[in-house]
């Protein structure tokens, strides 16, 4: 383990975390998927590999890299290779199909394309235009991506890039109305992540098998592992069935599942492997406060903090394992880098007890989200009168605790 620090603004580069961590703990692994086990200097030197084979074919610094893959190694190093070169990586539903997948390639203005080869027939490719030809791993050839985009240069491309710089974009899910692109800068990815590796100690794994169309792949293992210098075990998917199997397969020593997930989990017939695992840390988002004291008990789980974040944000509130107890749906107390307030709408405060949209303003610059792709109008909307609109609604008590009550509205 080793801790990348990136409190001064210039060292938030995410190439810069990568050969940093390859020229301390070269040998030490970073990225497993079942029983391939990738170290940082590998990494490292597969991405200068990647990055100059874009940039041999005219890829470079602003153009965005878009993958339709299931989570895999190949995805994060594709990732990196394009933030290597000032680019931007998008990550697009794999479970789009035809016409919802056609518009969402089109909308993402990609200048390279990867598709996973058993998911290359749900594109029928209509009025899609990609310049530099779509790339599909594992194709009818038996050829991955990553072998025909590689070249054989190790050394790190020559490219400028700001910590401002657009780096990810992630897709809504729309339930607010039409998918937006979600920017963040290497800056924004950094300083929110660098949160979680603090908290991380030697031996620690990172387990994920949610999809990286989402964040929560990125947030809860791949960011937190590259920064903290620890493994990142990652599967394609969630099995109910398995899951133990898998945490016990990788020694996975922190998990985040969402939504119904964990509730899966909870509705298995108990039996004697129930605390068989080296989970310490488990986020289960979200989980009502009434319950997490009897899932510590059944799993043995020593840690499961709540949060409370957007794809814009990341967390704005957390419920620590501080002494503090929780109740009901609290989400927590601000995190120290936000302001936060709860606006009626007209965008008045509202007192404690009452519901309100939540809105955040950072303290400093480069750690809010860079805006929503290619829709200025989104934004400005998003960021009237100098705070930021989540679209979601919480209330406070007397003490300071919120507590989320809602979306604002859901299609």
């Amino acid at each position: 383990m080793r801790l990348y620090d990136v409190a001064k603004v210039d060292r938030r580069l995410i190439g810069a975390v990568l050969a940093d961590q390859a020229a301390h703990i070269g040998a030490s692994p970073w990225l497993r998927s079942g029983d391939r086990v990738v170290t940082f200097a590998e990494a490292n030197t597969l991405v200068n590999r990647i990055a100059n084979g874009l940039a041999a074919r005219g890829f470079g610094r602003g153009d965005i890299l878009a993958m339709v893959m299931k989570p895999s190694i190949e995805v994060v190093l594709l990732a990196l290779a394009t933030a290597r070169l000032g680019g931007i990586f998008q990550t697009i539903s794999t479970d789009y199909h035809g016409a919802f997948l056609d518009e969402a390639i089109l909308a993402s203005q990609a200048k390279v394309l990867i598709i996973d080869h058993d998911l290359a027939s749900r594109f029928s490719g209509d009025g899609v235009s990609v310049p530099l030809g779509s790339v599909f791993l594992n194709g009818a050839t038996g050829e991955d991506a990553l072998t025909r985009l590689q070249s054989t240069d190790d050394n790190p491309p020559r490219v400028e890039v700001s910590p401002f710089d657009p780096a990810q974009v992630w897709w809504s899910s729309g339930t607010t109305g039409k998918p937006k692109g979600i920017m963040h800068s290497h800056s924004s990815i950094l300083f929110a992540n660098q949160r979680s590796a603090q908290h991380l100690r030697p031996g620690d794994v990172l387990y994920s098998c949610t999809p990286v169309y989402l964040g929560s792949a990125w947030v809860s293992a791949i960011w937190p592992s590259l920064l903290g210098g620890v493994v990142a075990a990652i599967d394609p998917a969630f099995s109910v069935s398995d899951f133990w199997n898998r945490i016990r397969f990788y020694g996975a020593t922190h998990f985040l599942t969402l939504g119904a997930m964990h509730m899966y989990l909870w509705q298995q017939p108990e039996t004697p492997r129930d605390r068989d695992h080296k989970v310490r840390v488990a986020r289960c988002i979200p989980l009502d406060q009434t319950l997490t004291a009897a899932f510590k008990q059944r799993f043995g789980i020593a840690e499961m903090p709540q949060v409370y974040g957007t794809s814009e944000t990341y967390t704005v509130f957390e419920a620590p394992e501080d002494g503090t107890v929780w109740r009901g749906a609290a989400a927590g107390r601000p995190v120290p880098h936000y302001e936060v307030r709860l606006v009626d709408e007209n965008d008045r405060e509202v007192p404690p007890g009452q519901v309100g949209e939540i809105c955040v303003r950072p303290r400093e610059p480069g750690i809010l989200f860079a805006g929503y792709f290619n829709a200025p109008d989104i934004t400005v909307a998003a960021w009237r009168n100098l705070w930021h609109h989540t679209g979601d609604m919480a209330y406070a008590d007397e003490e300071g605790t919120y507590y989320f009550a809602d979306r604002k509205k859901d299609y």
